[in-house]
């Protein structure tokens, strides 16, 4: 409960808590709805997870990794597999 105090004491963070209540709404109206699509997200997710841990493993013998932090990990979850593809193409093209 601290934690969260704290953040919401932050000043951006009631517009992450509305975010984030008004997301966990959408998945639990979803799941309500359609309890296939939720399971096909998910899946789609996973995909995405493994697909940016195996752009990482090749990435010895490519040159070429992608950094695992917040960001990328959420674009693997809610994009999943079109997510780590263009997250590989942005990183080949721009050579960050």
């Amino acid at each position: 409960m601290q934690m969260l105090a704290a953040t919401v004491s932050a000043g951006i963070g009631h517009y992450l808590l509305y975010g984030g209540i008004a997301v966990l709404c959408g998945l639990l109206i979803l799941l309500l709805r359609n309890p296939r699509a939720l399971g096909k997200w998910a899946l789609g997710g996973v995909g995405g997870c493994v697909a940016l841990w195996a752009v990482n493993a090749a990435g010895a013998f490519t040159g070429v990794s992608v950094a695992c932090n917040l960001w990328t990990v959420g674009a693997a979850i809610v994009l999943g597999l079109p997510g780590v593809v263009s997250l590989f193409f942005l990183k080949l093209l721009l050579r960050m």
